[in-house]
């Protein structure tokens, strides 16, 4: 990927256009690929697409008919539904040589099931189709097999299935197999059990992704893995591996770069304590993972990673204290490129993201304890205000001993759960930001649901989000004669970014706070359509125009505020 990526910069450079005869192989079918739906999406359309671009014009169809790796990587959009025929001809198009993606799967979906006719014909084609590929076993390298279990039966493929998968994959790099289906059905959880015990032998298998199916923890392909996903297990979760099972898979391979495991791990034995020795994972450089607090524990006590480069990890119902922060805490013992923590709870949630979190190895504070250097930090409050000020509290508490105090970039939202004002939650703002004393830049954002929250096991959203954040609101923030007011609290502040309010008020605020404070504000960024029509008109004083000019450049922009990138 890392050439196509430097060809296609490389044209883009020539600025000039380019033939597609003189396009190799791998753009071409990028550019082919642009044409067809998700590799989820088996149907007459997906199969077909390399038909319908034969048909663009005559060069592309010279192109199509004569390349055999455009036809070996087509394979993987097959559907059985065009038969044998349509199977061997795209193998016979592939070559011998050249090295295959495959895509097998196996449902009825719309083919009339009930009729016995129908179905053993259906049944048969796809038979021969996958004895088809059996020959070519040893020239797959990149295979995607995916199961129906509520459309069809595993027993009506077994002999098919079973010729397949018995012998030696002695080229297949890439496993990629599950359900389409999200029901209750044994063979959807037991497929790739069942795969494994055919015998087949994966002696170059590399990375491996399983979706919405059961995996034996004990089978010896996990120790030459670089890259281990699994998706969607929580509906099998009463046969589904605890993170003490995992725990043992993992620490046997050396080898893995990336371990993602997008779903919810069924909590450990409460009894189970974690070993005083920690084993080194040395290559893993991506962490994906979804966990109660008991078994981030577990995990993250259990293991290193020396070479950690993104973390994504969300755990379930912790509230992070002086006690356990340390401990969830304890994998960034070296340079984070990507950083993502988030904890969750019913009643709160708190971000970290985007290349924030640095450790320093010779910074220490007086109590001996390593503290980090935090350039940038986005956190999102949301949930019950009633629990705000006293969740934000503990909150900071903990994170204070870990160097917060060292941000220089903060993006704060408050998210509301109703359409009440904001005010009563200024405890918690004040609390928030007396921890970000050496903030010079500062994103605010508020908001609130008109359906409600919606929280979810792996994601929490918002069904809808419309600006609660009034004028009189934001001035009670910003020129309120106590110390609590914003622009006391950082003493620092710089850069100011605050989207969807009317800026006339706000503006006049800064004003006087700046005159009061000394403040070098430099940047006002406001992201609010109405501006352009209102700067002319209520901002046309002399006086106001030559305070503003002092304030630096205002930026102005229509759209929502964007993401702010790394040290911006």
């Amino acid at each position: 990927m890392d050439s196509l990526s430097s060809e296609v910069k490389l044209l883009r450079q020539n600025n000039s256009s380019v033939p597609i005869s003189s396009l190799s192989a791998e753009v071409f079918l990028h550019i082919i690929s642009m044409t067809r739906r998700s590799d989820l999406e088996f149907d007459a359309d997906t199969a077909d697409n390399f038909r319908h671009c034969s048909q663009v014009c005559h060069t592309w169809r010279v192109r199509l008919l004569s390349d055999p790796l455009l036809w070996s990587s087509c394979i993987s959009w097959l559907d059985f539904r065009q038969g044998v025929e349509w199977t061997n001809e795209l193998l016979r198009r592939s070559g011998s040589k050249v090295p295959l993606t495959v895509g097998i799967c196996l449902h009825w979906k719309e083919e009339h099931p009930d009729l016995p006719m129908v179905r053993r014909r259906v049944k048969s084609g796809k038979t021969e189709a996958i004895n088809l590929l059996s020959q070519r076993l040893q020239q797959i390298k990149n295979l995607k097999f995916y199961f129906d279990g509520s459309m069809c039966e595993l027993e009506d493929f077994q002999d098919s299935l079973g010729s397949f998968f018995g012998g030696t994959a002695s080229s297949l790099v890439s496993f990629d197999m599950g359900s389409l289906n999200v029901g209750n059905k044994p063979q959807r959880q037991e497929c790739f059990i069942w795969i494994q015990n055919t015998g087949v032998v994966f002696p170059k298998l590399k990375n491996l992704h399983t979706r919405n199916c059961l995996i034996d923890v004990g089978s010896p392909i996990y120790s030459q893995l670089t890259t281990l996903k699994v998706s969607d297990i929580a509906c099998g979760a009463d046969l589904t591996p605890t993170a003490v099972e995992w725990l043992r898979v993992i620490k046997t391979c050396q080898s893995l770069v990336s371990w993602s495991f997008e779903g919810f791990i069924p909590p450990s034995p409460a009894d189970y304590r974690p070993s005083t020795k920690k084993s080194i994972l040395p290559s893993l450089a991506h962490l994906q993972l979804h966990l109660s607090s008991a078994d981030a524990i577990i995990i993250f006590s259990s293991l290193e990673f020396p070479d950690l480069r993104t973390f994504d990890v969300i755990i379930d119902n912790v509230l992070p204290t002086e006690a356990n922060f340390p401990v969830l805490t304890n994998i960034m013992q070296h340079h984070i490129d990507s950083f993502l923590f988030k904890l969750e709870s019913s009643s709160w949630h708190v971000s970290f993201v985007d290349g924030g979190i640095r450790y320093m190895k010779d910074q220490t504070d007086l109590s001996g304890r390593t503290t980090f250097s935090i350039q940038y930090t986005m956190l999102e409050l949301w949930g019950a205000w009633e629990c705000m000020p006293q969740t934000t509290i503990s909150l900071t508490r903990a994170l204070l001993p870990h160097g917060i105090n060292t941000t220089e970039h903060l993006s704060l939202s408050i998210i509301h759960p109703s359409l009440y004002s904001i005010l009563p939650a200024k405890a918690s703002l004040v609390a928030v930001l007396c921890a970000f004393t050496s903030v010079t830049t500062l994103r605010v954002a508020c908001y609130h649901s008109a359906d409600g929250m919606v929280f979810s096991a792996r994601v929490s959203k918002l069904t809808a989000q419309r600006p609660i954040l009034k004028v009189e609101e934001y001035n009670e923030l910003t020129t309120s004669e106590s110390e609590s007011s914003l622009f006391a609290l950082l003493p620092r502040l710089s850069h100011l970014y605050v989207p969807h309010i009317t800026p006339l008020d706000p503006l006049r605020a800064i004003i006087v706070k700046r005159s009061r404070f000394g403040l070098p504000i430099k940047t006002i960024q406001f992201s609010d359509p109405l501006f352009h029509y209102q700067r002319d008109q209520e901002l046309s004083s002399r006086k106001e125009k030559e305070q503003l000019s002092k304030l630096g450049p205002i930026i102005i922009i229509d759209d929502d505020i964007p993401k702010p990138t790394k040290y911006q």
